[in-house]
């Protein structure tokens, strides 16, 4: 178990230096002060591969941890030198959010929209507070702000606590983490040569602190339901399926992001059966969900190779499967079949006995 790091104090006149720092050097700075950190995999600087087992066929390049980093992250010198003094030098280098820090970080994603959606908030009244920001390897935005005492902030993908739906705005809290300068990981390649392109998280130098959230990063909203609304509430309602699955898959990836170290294991395996039937009805690919799934499950510490046995067991598992009432908001094969074997265990049933397994 590890113990809560102290609060960082940090500031751009701390950090903006790191930019132009080796992986070590940063590393031992942001542990100086207080942040504690662990390695991500690094980018080969020629190819864009990342420098993980899986080289080409990895789907994180560059940004899933090379440790357990919930339990691993450190301010400890000796443990860093030997990460990246001599194991993995060029390792990118994570920072966890939440508790461990003592920050939060929202996360304005370029190509997901997230300018748009910042500039849409902003003119809602939904201004973020200037504070301590990053650019990150494609555009966007780290904005770094002071994590509640006494509050867990969840991860969200697409959402904020207090508003809602954000296309291309995440939190990063408790169980999450950030990649930080000065990390490189790659985008896409040049239009004209097809050469590999690299982006570079960097500190910005504008003078603004670790400030603290807005209620609406971190608090969720209450929704006052009408009484015809709680009337209804059980009532199917129908919705174009491809949008039905693009919510669930939004909202399998972000249970895998929220859910806590004991729990992380089985969100993974209950997130891939579920998006995996939807891949069946054909409204979702195989590779969508994959990458997805696997991105989410690195950001609270799970290895690759757990990850991909998990979705590889799940697909197998999935292989024939179709959800014929899905479509039409129906219940799944998995559902009707569990509803059967009730019936069949009531009493005056064909069987007249509980089958085995099953709660009596």
């Amino acid at each position: 178990m590890h113990s809560p790091q102290r609060k960082a104090n940090v500031g751009p006149e701390q950090l903006v230096a790191v930019n132009a720092m080796k992986p070590l050097e940063a590393a031992l700075h942001y542990a100086y002060l207080g942040l504690p950190v662990f390695p991500v995999a690094p980018v080969d600087r020629t190819t864009g591969l990342c420098g993980c087992k899986d080289g080409a066929a990895c789907e994180s390049v560059g940004k899933h941890p090379l440790v357990k980093w919930a339990d691993r992250a450190t301010t400890e010198r000796d443990a860093i030198r030997n990460w990246w003094g001599g194991w993995k030098p060029d390792a990118n280098i994570g920072i966890p959010t939440g508790e461990r820090s003592g920050l939060i970080v929202v996360d304005i994603d370029r190509q997901h929209d997230g300018h748009a959606t910042r500039e849409a908030l902003a003119e809602a009244g939904y201004v973020f507070p200037p504070t301590l920001a990053a650019r990150t390897r494609n555009g966007g935005w780290h904005f770094v702000y002071e994590a509640p005492s006494g509050v867990r902030v969840p991860n969200t993908t697409a959402a904020l606590a207090g508003v809602g739906e954000t296309p291309g705005i995440d939190v990063r809290g408790d169980g999450g983490y950030i990649i930080v300068a000065p990390s490189v990981r790659p985008i896409d390649p040049d239009p004209d040569t097809g050469h590999v392109r690299f982006g570079h998280y960097s500190w910005v130098s504008e003078g603004h602190g670790v400030a603290r959230a807005p209620s609406w990063v971190v608090t969720p909203k209450k929704i006052d339901r009408p009484p015809s609304a709680q009337r209804h509430s059980t009532e199917r309602t129908k919705i174009n399926p491809s949008k039905r699955a693009d919510a669930a898959l939004a909202a399998e990836v972000g249970r895998v992001r929220g859910s806590t170290d004991q729990g992380r294991n089985n969100s993974l395996f209950q997130a891939a059966a579920n998006l995996f039937e939807i891949v069946n009805t054909g409204y979702l690919s195989e590779s969508q969900v994959r990458s997805e799934l696997t991105e989410a499950a690195s950001t609270v510490g799970l290895g690759d190779q757990e990850i991909q046995q998990t979705l590889d067991a799940q697909w197998r598992r999935k292989q024939g499967v179709r959800r014929a009432g899905w479509e039409s908001g129906g219940v799944s094969p998995n559902q009707e079949q569990l509803h059967r074997t009730k019936l069949a265990c009531q009493p005056g049933s064909p069987s007249g006995r509980p089958a085995k397994g099953l709660d009596r």
